[in-house]
């Protein structure tokens, strides 16, 4: 997604599309959105999908991709609601003492609450770190400058 160019074109749309632009609006959308993708998808695969747009769309907003990226590292291993989500999901559902209903209306109130959990320490511990502060003369390039000698 980064060789190709498909995250900064996609950043540039959402930013567009949206109007989320700031650093800490990003991370809450993106933090929120990752538990609830991770309910109909793997959590590796939710977190490998959506950490190079999440630094697409911060190249394009002009802000620190490494509060968003964490939420939705993070994010994706808060999955509560389905048995699909996670292994101790399905092994607890698996045993049948636990219906559909009750991992449904427990889920997403864990959900949220992670969400919620999850925003509040990224917005503490970030700046502490200095990792929400952003300089593009200072931003990590994806390869060397110039070519290896050989």
């Amino acid at each position: 997604m980064q060789a190709t160019g498909l995250a900064e074109s996609l950043g540039a749309a959402f930013v567009s599309f949206t109007g989320v632009a700031s650093l800490w609006a990003i991370t809450a959308v993106f933090t929120c959105f990752t538990v609830f993708f991770t309910e109909i998808c793997s959590n590796t695969a939710s977190a490998n999908i959506l950490i190079p747009l999440v630094v697409g769309i911060c190249a394009r907003a002009e802000c620190s991709p490494i509060p968003p990226a964490l939420g939705v590292a993070l994010g994706a291993s808060c999955a509560f609601m389905m048995p699909i989500s996670t292994g101790p999901n399905a092994l607890a559902f698996a045993t049948g003492h636990v219906p559909l209903g009750i991992m449904l209306r427990a889920g997403i109130l864990l959900n949220i609450l992670s969400c919620a959990v999850l925003l509040g320490v990224l917005r503490i511990l970030c700046p502490l770190y200095g990792w929400a502060d952003y300089d593009p003369t200072q931003a990590p390039t994806l390869g060397p400058a110039t070519p290896a000698p050989v």
